[in-house]
């Protein structure tokens, strides 16, 4: 979702004359916090997948460390309005996933009418997520929202708070002209 959010506003950037050239002049603190955070995400998500990590503290201690991560740049960000709320997106998620244990739980509706249905009995095998259930903790902080093009996915509000301040972002790194003056 991240990455259809930034190609939306790099498009809508283009169209009200911004330009890439202008994210040299971001005064964003620690970029690399988010880079190194989403890479333990990638590297969480391949050693589970690799059934290296199972249900183990070491999932919790990936998850806890990405997210301490991704909280410190927000908070060295925090002048930019559009950190804060990403940073609001992931708190959200950050209490959905450590109510449960470490994972998302996922909405077996959602994923029927996002058209992974397919995929139900199999998702809490991947690690990372299991079907929403009676005991689920805030259930409407987890992955309950539908979204079946461009491509298939489930996703939370925090997810949407991301996308939106990832957009935001964007668009305001490009330095783009207004519509009215």
């Amino acid at each position: 979702m991240l990455i259809e959010s930034m190609l939306l506003a790099l498009i809508i950037g283009f169209i009200l004359k911004g330009s890439i050239k202008n994210f040299k002049d971001a005064d964003l603190a620690h970029i690399e916090l988010i880079f190194i955070g989403f890479a333990m995400e990638t590297s969480m998500v391949l050693l589970i997948r690799g059934g290296f990590i199972l249900n183990n503290p070491l999932k919790i201690i990936f998850h806890l460390s990405m997210y301490i991560l991704l909280f410190i740049f927000v908070y060295l960000n925090r002048k930019h309005y559009e950190i804060l709320i990403m940073g609001f997106g992931f708190l959200l998620n950050v209490l959905a996933i450590f109510t449960n244990g470490g994972v998302m739980p996922v909405s077996r509706d959602a994923m029927v009418y996002a058209g992974m249905g397919n995929m139900a009995d199999t998702i809490s095998s991947q690690g990372l997520y299991k079907l929403l259930d009676k005991s689920t903790i805030l259930p409407f902080l987890c992955d309950v929202i539908p979204r079946p093009y461009p491509r298939p996915f489930v996703i939370s509000a925090g997810d949407i708070f991301i996308a939106i301040g990832v957009f935001i972002l964007v668009l305001d790194l490009m330095k783009c002209k207004p519509i009215i003056k």
